[in-house]
């Protein structure tokens, strides 16, 4: 990670998969850099999630993600979310939140130390 552009979390270390430190291209979960979009919550991580731009964006991408069960939904990215996408969480009954990724990595780590059942995507851009 660069040091100028990228910033580094405290986390209580119990806090399985939180975000130690991320920039627009990168993010490092438990001293793993990740270079490639991901869906994380507090016990498991896909580095494959197939999704890059807002154009990628599916029901089965949401699917994908509501079959972690969240509460929450945090999407990181520098768009925002399809209308269909906040209108199927509505519908399931899950909240669901798009930010840039910054803030995305910091509101995980939060809802993580709160215990509350939350899956974070973000939306990494390729280097």
């Amino acid at each position: 990670m660069t040091r100028n552009n990228s910033m580094h979390i405290q986390h209580e270390p119990h806090m399985l998969h939180s975000i130690q430190a991320y920039d627009a291209n990168q993010v490092r979960i438990n001293g793993v850099n990740y270079t490639r979009s991901l869906l994380a919550n507090n016990t498991h991580i896909n580095a494959e999630w197939p999704v890059y731009s807002r154009a990628d964006f599916n029901a089965q991408c949401l699917d994908d993600i509501l079959s972690m069960q969240p509460e929450i939904i945090l999407i990181g990215a520098k768009f925002m979310l399809p209308c269909e996408w906040l209108a199927m969480s509505a519908q399931k009954g899950v909240g669901i939140e798009c930010m840039q990724i910054g803030a995305a990595c910091r509101t995980f780590n939060i809802l993580l130390g709160e215990h509350r059942s939350v899956v974070l995507g973000l939306i990494l851009e390729p280097v």
